[in-house]
């Protein structure tokens, strides 16, 4: 048995058949593209953070990673980690092997993080002892209250968007003046650093969504939402906005940009008729926001509005959350900054949407 840090791009057969015989034929990820995009290795194009193993000729097993550079309680002091995603072995193979990919990856990593685990993983990880985190809150909010009643039968008059005041957008792009002076941010005490190539990689090239960031503020303290539009088909046909970031410092000016923020960015919303809104985040800071401008919480296990939309799925969609601290005790799940689109929950839903 052979097992790498990083698979060859040279293989690409064998990671297309096994992803195909292991996941399904449509997965998004068989598009070669969207594959390099989301393992590619910063220094080689010519190979991915991807922890393999090969038994003879026979691709076994697969361990896919993100390297990223994250405050964990100290902002002086950043780790590099892993986010792990797409972790699958060949039923064959399942006597311990994963177990085998996951500690090779804890061998060069201090600390791995992943979200959205299935029933297994989350076995796995509770018997290595991780912290397991079974649900990140997701909040809504509704900006056409008719159009919305007409598809639930949901009370959604926790969810109504407030009148908030607006003012002039600035685009963040790759070029913008953007340098967070990250101390004034405190949720961002354990989050991956929002820097410009951070962003350029997770958004800005983005090989399939098309992302819109705006933010409010000074250079070095911005208040930040990026999201995208998503055209909802199957139960109901309309458009929905994904909030996938949103941040800003934590003092009182902060707050307030990040409500005109949140006002000016609805106000572009309703008029592209985009009917209501989301995000999903641990941050309870950020989270008390969002209720100031209207956002309500979703009930744990209850779908008030579909998370899926292609196509719509009407079941609730949880996000779970798991690292390997196993010292961490005094943080809270609320005290961190996890977002959605951390790992590769924000993610395109099949290879026949691309």
């Amino acid at each position: 048995m052979q097992i790498e840090y990083l698979f060859p791009l040279s293989k690409w057969s064998d990671i297309k058949i096994f992803l195909e015989n292991n996941y399904r034929c449509d997965l998004a990820l068989c598009n070669q593209a969207i594959f390099k995009w989301q393992f590619q290795h910063t220094s080689d194009n010519e190979k991915v953070q991807m922890v393999h193993a090969y038994d003879a000729e026979q691709l076994v097993g697969i361990l896919g990673y993100r390297e990223h550079a994250m405050f964990w309680g100290d902002y002086n002091h950043p780790l590099k980690v892993a986010w792990f995603m797409n972790w699958m072995v060949d039923e064959k193979y399942r006597n311990g092997l994963g177990r085998v990919l996951l500690r090779k990856l804890l061998k060069k990593y201090p600390l791995l993080l992943s979200i959205g685990a299935n029933e297994k993983n989350e076995k796995i990880v509770k018997e290595l002892g991780w912290k397991f985190y079974p649900y990140i809150k997701r909040y809504i909010a509704v900006i056409n209250e008719s159009e919305v009643k007409a598809l639930t039968q949901n009370d959604i008059s926790n969810y109504m968007l407030k009148v908030l005041p607006s003012g002039p957008l600035k685009s963040l792009q790759v070029t913008s003046q953007y340098e967070p002076d990250w101390s004034l941010y405190a949720s961002m005490k354990y989050a991956i650093i929002r820097s410009k190539e951070y962003l350029q990689w997770r958004y800005f090239a983005h090989p399939a969504f098309e992302y819109r960031a705006y933010y409010i503020g000074d250079a070095h303290r911005p208040a930040v939402c990026i999201y995208r539009i998503e055209n909802a088909f199957g139960a109901f046909h309309k458009r929905v906005c994904k909030i996938v970031d949103f941040y800003h410092p934590s003092d009182t000016q902060g707050v307030q940009e990040a409500l005109i923020l949140l006002g000016s960015i609805s106000g572009l919303l309703q008029k592209e008729g985009v009917i209501y809104m989301d995000f999903t985040t641990s941050s309870q800071e950020y989270g008390e926001t969002l209720l100031k401008a209207g956002f309500g919480i979703e009930p744990e296990g209850k779908q008030v509005l579909p998370a899926r939309l292609t196509p719509v799925e009407l079941k609730p969609k949880i996000y779970n959350f798991e690292h390997s601290d196993k010292n961490i005790s005094k943080v809270t799940l609320d005290e961190m900054y996890i977002s959605w689109a951390d790992c590769d929950e924000d993610r395109v839903a099949s290879l026949n949407l691309l």
